[in-house]
Protein backbone atom coordinates (compact mmCIF):
# COMPACT_ATOMS: atom_id res chain seq x y z
CA UNK A 1 0.00 0.00 0.00
CA UNK A 2 2.88 2.31 0.79
CA UNK A 3 4.50 1.56 -2.59
CA UNK A 4 1.25 2.36 -4.36
CA UNK A 5 0.96 5.66 -2.48
CA UNK A 6 4.55 6.66 -3.36
CA UNK A 7 4.03 5.74 -7.01
CA UNK A 8 0.89 7.85 -7.20
CA UNK A 9 2.55 10.74 -5.40
CA UNK A 10 5.61 10.71 -7.69
CA UNK A 11 3.36 10.81 -10.77
CA UNK A 12 1.65 13.92 -9.42
CA UNK A 13 4.86 15.63 -8.34
CA UNK A 14 6.90 15.01 -11.51
CA UNK A 15 5.22 17.81 -13.55
CA UNK A 16 5.74 20.25 -10.70
CA UNK A 17 9.37 19.24 -10.42
CA UNK A 18 9.88 19.99 -14.11
CA UNK A 19 8.49 23.50 -13.54
CA UNK A 20 11.13 24.17 -10.87
CA UNK A 21 8.89 24.20 -7.80
CA UNK A 22 10.25 24.28 -4.24
CA UNK A 23 10.68 21.25 -1.98
CA UNK A 24 7.54 19.15 -1.78
CA UNK A 25 6.89 16.62 0.97
CA UNK A 26 4.11 14.05 1.01
CA UNK A 27 1.82 14.85 3.96
CA UNK A 28 2.32 12.42 6.81
CA UNK A 29 5.13 10.58 5.02
CA UNK A 30 8.14 9.84 7.23
CA UNK A 31 10.29 8.41 4.40
CA UNK A 32 11.63 11.88 3.61
CA UNK A 33 10.80 12.09 -0.13
CA UNK A 34 12.07 15.51 -1.23
CA UNK A 35 12.50 17.43 -4.45
CA UNK A 36 14.52 20.58 -5.11
CA UNK A 37 14.76 23.14 -7.87
CA UNK A 38 16.03 21.78 -11.15
CA UNK A 39 19.75 22.21 -11.64
CA UNK A 40 20.40 23.45 -8.07
CA UNK A 41 23.63 22.17 -6.54
CA UNK A 42 22.80 23.15 -2.96
CA UNK A 43 21.83 20.40 -0.48
CA UNK A 44 18.20 19.65 0.15
CA UNK A 45 18.27 21.26 3.58
CA UNK A 46 20.67 24.16 2.92
CA UNK A 47 18.50 26.54 4.94
CA UNK A 48 16.88 25.21 8.09
CA UNK A 49 13.71 26.43 9.65
CA UNK A 50 14.40 29.35 11.98
CA UNK A 51 13.67 28.49 15.61
CA UNK A 52 13.11 31.54 17.83
CA UNK A 53 15.54 31.87 20.70
CA UNK A 54 14.14 31.58 24.20
CA UNK A 55 14.58 34.53 26.59
CA UNK A 56 16.38 32.26 29.08
CA UNK A 57 18.95 31.21 26.48
CA UNK A 58 19.45 34.85 25.47
CA UNK A 59 19.95 35.94 29.09
CA UNK A 60 22.55 33.22 29.65
CA UNK A 61 24.43 34.21 26.50
CA UNK A 62 24.63 37.84 27.57
CA UNK A 63 25.67 36.80 31.07
CA UNK A 64 28.57 34.69 29.81
CA UNK A 65 29.57 37.31 27.25
CA UNK A 66 29.72 39.97 29.97
CA UNK A 67 31.65 37.68 32.32
CA UNK A 68 34.40 36.81 29.85
CA UNK A 69 34.22 39.84 27.58
CA UNK A 70 33.32 37.71 24.57
CA UNK A 71 31.29 38.11 21.40
CA UNK A 72 27.89 36.63 20.61
CA UNK A 73 26.80 34.46 17.69
CA UNK A 74 30.02 34.18 15.69
CA UNK A 75 30.90 31.74 12.91
CA UNK A 76 33.72 29.36 13.89
CA UNK A 77 34.76 26.38 11.76
CA UNK A 78 31.43 26.48 9.96
CA UNK A 79 29.38 26.52 13.18
CA UNK A 80 27.55 29.35 14.88
CA UNK A 81 28.66 29.46 18.52
CA UNK A 82 26.88 31.18 21.38
CA UNK A 83 29.83 33.01 22.98
CA UNK A 84 33.49 33.20 21.98
CA UNK A 85 36.30 34.88 23.90
CA UNK A 86 39.72 34.45 22.35
CA UNK A 87 40.12 30.71 21.79
CA UNK A 88 37.43 29.75 24.35
CA UNK A 89 33.93 28.90 23.18
CA UNK A 90 30.84 28.65 25.38
CA UNK A 91 27.95 26.58 24.08
CA UNK A 92 24.73 26.75 26.12
CA UNK A 93 22.34 23.81 25.94
CA UNK A 94 19.49 23.30 28.41
CA UNK A 95 18.55 19.81 27.17
CA UNK A 96 19.22 17.41 24.29
CA UNK A 97 23.00 17.60 24.63
CA UNK A 98 23.40 15.18 21.72
CA UNK A 99 22.62 18.09 19.38
CA UNK A 100 25.91 19.84 20.15
CA UNK A 101 28.09 16.72 20.49
CA UNK A 102 29.52 16.85 16.98
CA UNK A 103 30.03 20.62 17.13
CA UNK A 104 32.00 20.41 20.38
CA UNK A 105 34.16 17.56 19.10
CA UNK A 106 35.06 19.42 15.89
CA UNK A 107 35.80 22.69 17.70
CA UNK A 108 37.97 20.95 20.29
CA UNK A 109 39.86 19.10 17.56
CA UNK A 110 40.44 22.43 15.79
CA UNK A 111 42.28 23.80 18.85
CA UNK A 112 39.52 25.73 20.61
CA UNK A 113 38.70 25.42 24.32
CA UNK A 114 35.06 24.33 24.29
CA UNK A 115 32.90 24.76 27.40
CA UNK A 116 29.53 23.01 27.53
CA UNK A 117 27.10 25.02 29.67
CA UNK A 118 24.26 22.82 30.91
CA UNK A 119 22.05 24.90 33.24
CA UNK A 120 19.76 23.39 35.86
CA UNK A 121 16.65 24.91 37.35
CA UNK A 122 17.02 25.61 41.07
CA UNK A 123 14.12 27.95 41.90
CA UNK A 124 11.20 28.72 39.61
CA UNK A 125 8.80 31.60 40.26
CA UNK A 126 5.56 31.28 38.28
CA UNK A 127 3.63 34.50 37.67
CA UNK A 128 -0.03 34.31 36.67
CA UNK A 129 -2.33 37.28 35.89
CA UNK A 130 -4.48 38.29 38.86
CA UNK A 131 -2.82 35.67 41.06
CA UNK A 132 -0.06 35.56 43.62
CA UNK A 133 3.38 34.42 42.52
CA UNK A 134 4.02 30.72 43.14
CA UNK A 135 7.52 29.48 43.97
CA UNK A 136 8.79 26.00 43.08
CA UNK A 137 12.05 24.71 44.56
CA UNK A 138 14.09 22.02 42.85
CA UNK A 139 16.91 19.86 44.17
CA UNK A 140 19.93 22.02 44.95
CA UNK A 141 22.49 19.50 43.71
CA UNK A 142 23.93 18.78 40.26
CA UNK A 143 22.80 15.14 40.08
CA UNK A 144 20.05 16.03 37.60
CA UNK A 145 22.76 16.87 35.07
CA UNK A 146 23.52 13.15 34.73
CA UNK A 147 20.18 12.73 32.96
CA UNK A 148 21.67 14.43 29.87
CA UNK A 149 25.38 13.72 30.36
CA UNK A 150 25.33 10.19 28.85
CA UNK A 151 25.02 11.84 25.42
CA UNK A 152 28.37 13.65 25.85
CA UNK A 153 30.20 11.25 28.17
CA UNK A 154 32.98 10.58 25.65
CA UNK A 155 33.09 14.24 24.62
CA UNK A 156 33.85 15.36 28.19
CA UNK A 157 36.89 13.06 28.17
CA UNK A 158 38.44 14.99 25.26
CA UNK A 159 41.17 17.54 25.80
CA UNK A 160 40.12 21.22 25.67
CA UNK A 161 36.54 20.30 26.67
CA UNK A 162 35.05 21.45 29.98
CA UNK A 163 31.58 21.35 31.53
CA UNK A 164 29.83 24.05 33.55
CA UNK A 165 26.57 23.43 35.43
CA UNK A 166 24.95 26.66 36.66
CA UNK A 167 22.04 26.43 39.09
CA UNK A 168 19.49 29.05 38.07
CA UNK A 169 16.77 31.09 39.68
CA UNK A 170 14.14 31.62 36.99
CA UNK A 171 10.85 33.45 36.71
CA UNK A 172 8.14 32.29 34.33
CA UNK A 173 5.22 34.37 33.10
CA UNK A 174 2.29 32.19 32.15
CA UNK A 175 -1.05 32.84 30.50
CA UNK A 176 -4.02 32.40 32.77
CA UNK A 177 -6.43 30.97 30.23
CA UNK A 178 -3.88 28.53 28.83
CA UNK A 179 -2.52 26.85 31.87
CA UNK A 180 0.14 24.74 30.20
CA UNK A 181 1.37 27.36 27.71
CA UNK A 182 4.53 29.16 28.80
CA UNK A 183 4.76 32.74 27.60
CA UNK A 184 8.16 33.77 28.90
CA UNK A 185 10.97 32.40 31.09
CA UNK A 186 13.68 34.80 32.26
CA UNK A 187 16.85 34.49 34.30
CA UNK A 188 16.92 36.09 37.74
CA UNK A 189 20.33 34.99 39.01
CA UNK A 190 22.87 32.18 39.01
CA UNK A 191 22.74 30.62 42.46
CA UNK A 192 25.68 28.21 42.17
CA UNK A 193 28.12 27.06 39.53
CA UNK A 194 29.89 23.72 39.21
CA UNK A 195 32.76 23.27 36.76
CA UNK A 196 34.27 20.03 35.48
CA UNK A 197 37.67 20.41 33.80
CA UNK A 198 38.58 16.73 33.59
CA UNK A 199 36.65 13.44 33.86
CA UNK A 200 37.85 12.80 37.41
CA UNK A 201 35.97 15.91 38.58
CA UNK A 202 32.66 14.20 37.82
CA UNK A 203 33.00 12.18 41.03
CA UNK A 204 32.88 15.39 43.07
CA UNK A 205 29.40 16.13 41.70
CA UNK A 206 28.06 13.24 43.78
CA UNK A 207 26.75 14.20 47.24
CA UNK A 208 28.32 11.15 48.94
CA UNK A 209 31.76 9.59 48.65
CA UNK A 210 31.79 6.27 46.86
CA UNK A 211 33.77 3.25 48.10
CA UNK A 212 36.85 2.18 46.12
CA UNK A 213 34.72 -0.43 44.34
CA UNK A 214 30.99 0.01 43.82
CA UNK A 215 27.98 -1.08 41.80
CA UNK A 216 24.94 0.80 40.58
CA UNK A 217 23.00 -0.31 43.68
CA UNK A 218 25.57 1.35 45.93
CA UNK A 219 25.37 4.53 43.84
CA UNK A 220 21.58 4.56 44.25
CA UNK A 221 21.76 4.01 48.02
CA UNK A 222 24.60 6.43 48.76
CA UNK A 223 23.29 9.24 46.54
CA UNK A 224 19.62 8.52 47.33
CA UNK A 225 18.53 8.44 43.70
CA UNK A 226 16.54 6.03 41.58
CA UNK A 227 18.11 3.03 39.93
CA UNK A 228 17.72 4.51 36.42
CA UNK A 229 19.68 7.62 37.38
CA UNK A 230 22.28 5.48 39.16
CA UNK A 231 22.82 3.53 35.93
CA UNK A 232 23.33 6.79 34.04
CA UNK A 233 25.84 7.99 36.64
CA UNK A 234 27.79 4.73 36.33
CA UNK A 235 27.68 4.94 32.53
CA UNK A 236 29.01 8.52 32.50
CA UNK A 237 31.82 7.71 34.95
CA UNK A 238 32.82 4.67 32.90
CA UNK A 239 32.63 6.21 29.42
CA UNK A 240 34.38 9.43 30.45
CA UNK A 241 37.27 7.54 32.04
CA UNK A 242 36.64 8.53 35.66
CA UNK A 243 35.92 4.89 36.54
CA UNK A 244 36.45 1.49 34.96
CA UNK A 245 34.85 -1.93 35.10
CA UNK A 246 36.84 -4.40 37.16
CA UNK A 247 34.48 -7.35 37.26
CA UNK A 248 31.05 -8.32 38.53
CA UNK A 249 29.39 -8.61 41.89
CA UNK A 250 26.48 -10.95 41.45
CA UNK A 251 24.54 -9.72 38.44
CA UNK A 252 25.86 -6.15 38.71
CA UNK A 253 28.93 -4.66 37.06
CA UNK A 254 31.65 -3.69 39.52
CA UNK A 255 33.31 -0.32 39.02
CA UNK A 256 36.47 1.20 40.47
CA UNK A 257 37.53 4.84 40.52
CA UNK A 258 40.77 5.49 38.67
CA UNK A 259 42.01 8.23 40.98
CA UNK A 260 40.93 10.24 44.00
CA UNK A 261 39.58 13.66 43.11
CA UNK A 262 39.38 16.70 45.41
CA UNK A 263 36.14 18.56 45.79
CA UNK A 264 35.24 21.16 43.21
CA UNK A 265 35.06 24.73 44.39
CA UNK A 266 31.70 26.41 43.87
CA UNK A 267 31.38 29.98 42.65
CA UNK A 268 28.39 32.21 42.67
Amino acid sequence: MVDAFLTLFCRRVEPLRALGQKHIHPPGCSIGLRFKRGGAKSPLWASRMHVPESPLHRDLKHLYAARCGGELEKRVEGFRVDVISGDTIYEIQVKNLYKIKRKIQILASAGYNAVIVHPLQGILDVELPLRRRRRIRRDQNPLRAFIELPYVATTIAMERVALEIPLLHEVRTQKQWRRNRVRNTRLVEVMELWRVDEPGDLVSLLPARLPPQFTTREIASSCQVGYDLACKIAYVLNRSGAAEKVGRRGRFHLYSLKQATPEIGKTE
